[in-house]
């Protein structure tokens, strides 16, 4: 094939609009690619105006590109023609007159559709402005952490949010952990440090404080990228300014918290009341019937077997009192501890039912702070409630651990089990409660359980709470 030929075929079979016109506007000659991509054969264009390609709004453009080939030889611009099918498209064109070695003077014209180009830049535009919008009612800004020069970079938005007094859009990462609530400064950085490029994403939140002495609560949400060999090469993220959030949930667990407190203390008051009151009545009234038995002479073999079923039905009466007392307040829990407690009321419930608790022997030896052991408690004792009423087993776990860093218990059985949706809607099994009390000392359940399949539930507690570059 001749090079004549080759370009020829290049140029043909080009999506781009190759073109030649008069300088009236009507078509000379147009490649086949770019006359197939507007939906017509070459044969079709050829003789026709571009004016017929153009709506009605946009043919004063084509008289002002023709006058402005005439004048100066040379136009470059935008045009926006229509496909065979009604369609609009946008192309940019670059066109010279040529006048030499013609009988006429002609337009060479080359053209790119930049439709699709145009219309991803105007959907990213506006993608930028929601985001902004967006960035600004959430209180947000966007970071860039350099490892090489520990330089952090923020957005505009940190301004107002930030407070600092120095320039609040640049500066590096010591300097914002000298600024990180000491509290929380341990545990800063930790979410980044376990990181890898499998695992590169982290959501941290923690506290700063402000020149002025005001706490901010900071959220973030981060990505780290690493080189070839592993190591850290630069962070990007959002932080969030959650001071509202975190202040109203702080309030909520202050009201929750005393909500819980007072319940359980009158369930304390309540259950003194059936110890050292009601139950002592009917400690008296059990010796009572039993002195009346005996002092009273003559009566009838009937007469004293009434005497004895009354004295029964009182014996009943005083031990459900005491396990009513003990159950809505153990006197173990606060005098012999959590481990005891437990010990007790899986003892307890293996005497009152069919199901056995078997109680692992625990090695906890840390204080349990009696907020936590009250906890750890009530959970355990709804748990058992649960399996009693609906696992139809012989057999139930209670397990407690010291993992150093936390407190587990786990409760199982072999059970019926329940389905996982009833487990997440928490109706009718006591995790309601259990959540909102786990919540009050940063607490962790989670629920294992398919229907024929058993029920393990299992609680963490860390020993200490805290909070983790912006």
């Amino acid at each position: 094939m001749r090079d004549d030929e080759h370009y020829r075929d290049i140029v043909e079979s080009s999506l781009d609009l190759m073109c030649t016109h008069d300088l009236n506007g009507v078509l000379l000659t147009i490649n086949l690619g770019a006359a197939r991509a507007l939906g017509y054969e070459p044969s079709e264009l050829i003789n026709r105006n571009l004016r017929e390609f153009l709506s009605p709004k946009v043919r004063e453009e084509l008289e002002a590109y023709l006058v402005l080939i005439r004048e100066t030889g040379a136009g470059s611009g935008f045009m926006r023609l229509r496909t065979k099918s009604g369609e609009t498209r946008i192309w940019k064109y670059t066109n010279t007159l040529r006048t030499e070695g013609v009988p006429v003077p002609l337009v060479r014209g080359i053209a790119h559709d930049v439709t699709d180009i145009l219309h991803a830049q105007k959907a990213l535009r506006e993608s930028e402005a929601r985001l902004s919008l967006a960035v600004q009612a959430g209180r947000m800004y966007a970071f860039d952490w350099d490892a090489a020069t520990d330089v952090i970079v923020r957005t505009g938005q940190c301004a107002e949010i930030l407070h600092w007094l120095d320039n609040p859009t640049r500066d590096t990462g010591q300097q914002v952990v000298a600024r990180v609530h000491p509290e929380d400064r341990e545990a800063y950085a930790a979410p980044v440090t376990g990181l890898t490029p499998d695992d590169p994403t982290y959501h941290t939140s923690y506290r700063v404080l402000r020149p002025d002495g005001s706490v901010l609560w900071l959220e973030t949400n981060g990505r780290v990228f690493f080189d070839a060999h592993g190591r850290r090469q630069r962070i990007i993220g959002m932080v969030a300014d959650v001071t509202t959030r975190k202040l109203a949930e702080e309030a909520l667990s202050s009201v929750s918290r005393r909500l819980v407190e007072a319940q359980d203390e009158e369930r304390a008051r309540i259950a003194r009341e059936l110890h050292d009151d009601v139950g002592q009545r009917m400690a008296l009234l059990q010796i009572g019937l039993d002195q009346f038995e005996q002092n009273i002479a003559g009566l009838s073999s009937q007469a004293r077997q009434q005497l004895r079923d009354i004295a029964e039905v009182a014996a009943g009466v005083s031990s459900s009192i005491h396990d009513l007392s003990y159950e809505l307040h153990p006197s173990k829990l606060d005098t012999l501890g959590l481990v005891a407690s437990l010990e007790g009321l899986c003892r307890e419930l293996s005497k009152q039912h069919t199901l056995q608790v078997r109680f692992v022997p625990p090695e906890v030896p840390k204080p349990i702070p009696k907020d936590v052991g009250l906890c750890l408690f009530r959970i355990a004792q709804e748990a058992l409630r649960n399996a009693v009423k609906h696992s139809g087993v012989a057999e139930a776990n209670v397990e407690l651990s010291d993992h150093g860093d936390g407190i587990v218990l786990c409760i199982s059985d072999s059970g019926a089990g329940f389905s996982p949706e009833s487990a997440k809607a928490g109706r009718g099994l006591g995790f309601v409660s259990m959540r909102e009390r786990l919540r009050l000392v940063g607490g962790q359940l989670s629920v294992e359980s398919e229907p024929s399949q058993g029920t393990r539930i299992r609680v963490r507690i860390p020993r200490s709470s805290k909070t983790g570059p912006d």
